[in-house]
């Protein structure tokens, strides 16, 4: 029957949890892939020397069991760089020259949803695999500069967002943890997060509190031990 309650216990151990996670990735997704706007057979304008600050986040996350949750995420990326031109005049290749334009910035803000799987659990690591599904808000701002009057100017737009991590490992107590996750997509190729849980389910409390009421009870015999150890000594 003890077994029985303690496996039941178990699988809602993580039923009803929500935490906190702020996180950053390396090589998001507006990195590896370069940004190209072609305008006609001839002419090509491209983002050069583009530099990513990476993607800063924050999110939330709830536990629907002990293997599923549900998180949103919030992240923002920036980019900076220089607008460059490729022409030809003709189709041989000795004739494509390359002008710069100007300079670029583009902010990039993300709100997703993700589903998280936890695959295996042991005691103070999980691992885990990760899909996000969003929209990508991106404000840019295009300075050209070789025109006759400087010329400034702004756009807005939207574009799809994803994120997928086969590959997540998260370590840690049960109220502080860390993540580190190698995926592809707005987070980065390589995303590292820390977690606080702010609300533990009944079930995860009544555990941490047995938990506790063993370690002290183990602590309280072994005193016991050493006390009656000392006497049989001095005996």
């Amino acid at each position: 029957m003890q077994e029985n309650y303690a496996c039941a216990i178990d699988r809602l151990d993580l039923a009803g949890d929500q935490e906190l996670k702020i996180g950053y990735g390396i090589l998001p997704s507006i990195q590896v892939f370069s940004a190209v706007d072609v305008i006609d057979i001839y002419t090509t304008n491209n983002y050069t020397n583009t530099k990513v600050t990476g993607a800063g986040s924050i999110g939330y996350k709830i536990y629907l069991s002990k293997n599923l949750s549900f998180g949103i995420y919030g992240g923002m990326e920036r980019e900076s760089g220089n607008l460059s031109q490729t022409f030809a005049d003709d189709y041989s290749l000795d004739s494509w020259e390359t002008n710069q334009l100007g300079t670029f910035t583009r902010t990039t803000y993300v709100l997703a949803g993700e589903v998280t799987l936890n695959i295996l659990n042991y005691k103070n690591i999980t691992f885990y695999t990760t899909l996000g599904l969003g929209n990508e808000f991106v404000h840019e701002t295009d300075y050209y500069s070789v025109i006759s009057a400087d010329s400034l100017i702004k756009s807005n737009f939207n574009r799809f967002a994803f994120y997928i991590s086969p590959y997540g490992a998260k370590f840690g107590g049960p109220r502080l943890s860390g993540n580190v996750e190698m995926g592809l997509g707005y987070k980065g190729m390589f995303n590292f997060s820390l977690n606080y849980k702010i609300f533990r389910s009944k079930h995860a409390a009544k555990r941490e509190a047995e938990e506790e009421d063993a370690k002290q009870e183990q602590m309280d015999e072994e005193a016991q031990d050493r006390e009656n150890n000392e006497d049989s000594t001095e005996q």
